[in-house]
């Protein structure tokens, strides 16, 4: 076993009070006379409690580090209350030196101990006296003990522990071959086998419950992130919402990124028939969806291309995006014979809302009246719930107020769903715009133009005192996506709307916008269960081709 240096192995120094800061010292006594202890130094030790970890040379002829722990000699030494001396025992750290003597093996443990003040203890041969061979007090008891022997923690107790340690190292060379470094190795490493193995089957059950937890929990949160039909219909309300969305859809669903077909491409010649056989059409342009906008110019003339071939008035829903601006420049430059029934949004939010009035009194201020037939401020505004009758109608006011300021007679009014009109914003209105969906009505189509004129005469005439204008802003049939109750979605049930409504609109002397000019991809969002019709109402598919053939059509 290799030398250790007695310098890296003194004990830790001992400061005995704030008072006494100068006994610094590495060792102890007891002066009798004055009754308290002093210090000296123990000059033959080379190992302390605090180091003892450090003495084996080897892990096979180590201790079990919590055998070791257990072996706190300090703690089995308590100072006798009849002594007077108010010393613990802990001030007075047992000592171990190893013998280095040829052909011994052996660990001398010198124990300091608070023997009892019997004098006649003092003088045994196993005691050694205090600093001035005076009786009783403190002293240090020494035993020869083979290593192997701290092995085995010592049983004790507070009253009588040094007796119960002197018994305990008696005839210790008997159980010498029981307590052999190759046993105690032995035995570690079987602890240690066993523990590692509870240890991995502990971390084996810990590790699967997790894995468990995961394929139970991960799947319904993915799948409920995505929204629940209710969840994702609220988010769709709010305006705020749906501009934060726009990009997203428009990207996934719009046309930004895809070609229709170019002026070179179509057949489109500029009409300008006497009595177009639709009165007029709702027209949302594709890719005019703010806050990443993709209308452009040449965009506008081909859908008014195709649209002056059905009609002479188009109907669109707001200022962003330039739409109306696009529109208007379009049919001055094609000398169309058009006019647009303009539409200004309004939301929940006021500064959008400023901006499209804003953006409205200029377009108004640069182009002539002749390209307008009318003004729709907001459109089903109340279904949404995004303002009340008293709010839209300050939005109303603040336009007819502009229009009237430029000389203009352009009427103006809102657009809403028909059973939401009321009477005080008929009253507030130039002219009022009923949305009437025969095919949310419920009924086969044959009785879809009637369902529909009946709906103004006995919902809303009743209470148009003030005899308003009154012009439905709103009315189709989708071409698939779809049953409503008895009503089907179908190109032939479109067709059959297509011709027989505007005869009998014509006949009672309303006016009317049918949506819508072309379907819109991007409403697949609005898609529930097997509804897909959001996305089929135009009377031209995406690609501006006609699905039903007007020509025989007529009045």
């Amino acid at each position: 076993m290799e030398d250790i240096n007695a310098e890296d192995l003194r004990p830790p120094r001992v400061r005995r009070s704030a008072t006494d800061s100068h006994l610094l010292t590495e060792g102890f006594g007891l002066d009798s006379a004055e009754g308290r202890p002093v210090y000296k130094k123990l000059e033959a030790y080379k190992l302390t409690r605090s180091r003892s970890n450090n003495y084996f040379s080897s892990l096979s002829d180590s201790p079990n580090p919590e055998e070791w722990t257990s072996f706190q000699l300090s703690k089995q030494i308590e100072t006798p209350k009849s002594s007077g001396h108010p010393l613990s025992a802990a001030r007075y750290p047992s000592v171990l030196r190893h013998d280095k003597t040829p052909g011994v093996e052996k660990i001398e443990l010198e124990v300091v101990s608070p023997l009892t003040e019997n004098p006649s203890l003092a003088t045994t041969s196993n005691i050694s006296p205090n600093n001035n061979g005076a009786g009783g007090g403190y002293g240090i008891q020494k035993y020869s003990l083979p290593y192997s022997s701290l092995l085995s923690p010592i049983e004790t107790n507070s009253k009588n522990g040094f007796s119960r340690f002197h018994e305990a190292t008696t005839g210790i060379e008997e159980k010498e071959s029981q307590n052999s470094p190759e046993s105690f190795s032995r035995e570690n490493e079987a602890s240690k086998k066993f523990k590692l193995t509870r240890s991995s089957l502990l971390n084996f059950v810990l590790v699967g419950l997790i894995i468990l937890l995961i394929c139970a929990f991960v799947p319904p949160m993915v799948i409920l992130s995505g929204g629940t039909k209710g969840s994702v219909s609220k988010f769709f309300r709010k305006e705020g919402n749906r501009n934060e969305m726009l990009p997203m859809l428009m990207e996934k669903y719009g046309y930004l990124n895809q070609s229709r077909p170019g002026i070179s491409e179509v057949s489109y010649k500029v009409e300008k028939p006497e009595d177009p056989y639709l009165f007029g059409l709702a027209y949302s342009p594709i890719n005019a969806l703010e806050p990443r906008c993709g209308l452009t110019k040449n965009e506008a003339i081909l859908d008014l291309l195709a649209m002056q071939t059905v009609t002479g008035r188009i109907r669109n829903y707001g200022m962003q995006c330039n739409q109306s601006e696009l529109i208007l420049d379009s049919i001055q430059s094609l000398n169309l014979n058009m006019k647009l029934a303009m539409g200004v949004w309004i939301g929940t939010s006021d500064k959008i809302n400023d901006d499209q009035m804003r953006t409205m009194k200029s377009v108004l201020s640069r182009y002539p009246r002749n390209l307008f037939e009318s003004i729709f401020v907001g459109n089903e505004v109340l279904f949404r719930g995004d303002k009340t009758t008293k709010q839209l109608l300050s939005y109303i006011n603040e336009t007819r107020q502009f229009v009237h300021s430029l000389g203009y007679d352009i009427p103006v009014g809102t657009s809403e769903i028909g059973s939401l009109i009321n009477t005080e914003l008929i009253e507030g209105c130039d002219i009022i715009g009923a949305n009437i969906h025969p095919f949310f009505g419920g009924e086969e189509v044959e009785k879809g133009s009637e369902w529909t004129l009946d709906f103004l005469k006995y919902q809303i005439e009743p209470i148009n005192s003030k005899n308003t204008t009154i012009v439905i802003t709103e009315v189709g049939w989708p071409s698939s996506g779809g049953r409503y109750q008895k009503a089907l979605a179908s190109i032939p049930n479109l067709k059959y709307l297509l011709e027989d409504f505007p005869c009998k609109a014509r006949a009672s002397g309303y006016g009317y916008y049918f949506f819508e000019a072309f379907d819109e991809p991007w409403k697949k969002v609005f898609y529930s269960g097997k509804n897909k019709w959001e996305t089929e109402w135009g009377i031209f598919d995406k690609d501006r081709k006609k699905k039903v053939d007007f020509k025989s059509f007529g009045c």
